[in-house]
């Protein structure tokens, strides 16, 4: 779908069989849309890779990674969003990522046709070197994206194989997390090497992803909490429950969260305590699991089973 943000009004949809075999699966895909320049660039949960036109939605190109071309789909099934590097779609398919020419689809590189991770790739750099981390399977692997050489991989076994929370990344040292009770740790890096810093299961990850404020990590655990740690520790700073398998963003050194049961609350992002600022039931009761989004103003949000959106103004005016 494209909606005008103004009205929510519809400019234009395409649609196109996606049988559904994944795991759980209610239909439509797990991954964001990524926009760049005249064109949007998708994934569905069986491997459709698709190029759009921004403004028609008129279709570009179509790969069938899953179907036509071999690579092997996880458990749930494809999840990663699009990621654009100069003439490249990378994505989070095959053992540790491919990427396909933004022009017309075709494979540039790819690192072997096994199941991948479920994370959306991160980019940071390395001695000022252009690099992407990637959560695949079993690993937290970081890559070269101009060719896929693999740098290193940090070993990360997860139940299930769920590693579907993105890296955070600061400087030389790489935050990971995931869920069913596996925990977190930071490592520090070099361009070969990697060391821990420290592990724990302070944060626990289910999918969606934590972010770093002012030298903290702020998240939902699999517990049911949002959650502070202290990035150079992992000590818990504070939690506060009631989220469910929520999600948050960061605007302004304010959380912004959606708690699995479409509670939208606004809070500080602050060491020191929970502190709310806001709070409203916005949607219904049922799977929230989708990041809510601030745009001019105004913040999107949606639920799983029924794609309810709404948008909230919180611009003040």
């Amino acid at each position: 779908y494209c909606l005008d943000a103004d009205t929510g009004k519809e400019i234009w949809k395409k649609s196109y069989p996606c049988p559904i075999f994944a795991k759980n699966h209610e239909g439509g895909p797990c991954a964001t849309p990524t926009v760049d320049g005249d064109s949007v660039y998708t994934l569905s949960k069986n491997g459709d890779a698709i190029r759009f036109k921004k403004a028609t939605g008129e279709v570009v190109w179509h790969k069938k990674l899953n179907k036509d071309l071999g690579y092997k789909h996880p458990t749930w099934h494809f999840a990663g969003s699009a990621f654009i590097f100069d003439n490249m779609v990378i994505l989070n398919v095959g053992s540790y990522g491919i990427a396909l020419n933004k022009a017309d689809g075709s494979i540039i590189w790819d690192n072997g046709k096994g199941a991948a991770g479920y994370s959306t790739a991160v980019p940071f750099t390395i001695n000022g070197k252009k690099c992407i981390a990637l959560f695949t399977a079993k690993e937290m692997v970081a890559l070269v994206p101009e060719t896929g050489k693999i740098l290193w991989k940090i070993p990360w076994k997860t139940s299930y194989d769920v590693n579907a929370a993105d890296a955070v990344i600061e400087g030389n040292r790489i935050f990971l997390s995931s869920g069913y009770n596996k925990g977190c740790a930071v490592y520090t890096f070099t361009s070969s090497d990697f060391k821990k810093e420290w592990q724990n299961k302070n944060m626990r990850n289910h999918f969606n992803s934590c972010v770093l404020w002012k030298g903290h990590i702020y998240g939902v655990d699999d517990d049911d909490s949002v959650s502070c740690l202290d990035f150079k520790t992992g000590e818990v700073k504070w939690a506060k429950k009631g989220f469910g398998k929520g999600s948050l963003m960061l605007a302004d050194g304010k959380l912004i969260i959606l708690s699995d049961k479409g509670k939208l609350a606004i809070a500080e992002a602050s060491p020191t305590e929970y502190k709310e600022l806001a709070s409203a039931q916005i949607l219904p009761k049922k799977k929230c699991w989708t990041v809510p989004v601030l745009a001019n103003g105004r913040i999107y949000a949606r639920n799983n089973p029924d794609g309810q959106l709404v948008c909230i103004d919180v611009s003040g005016k």
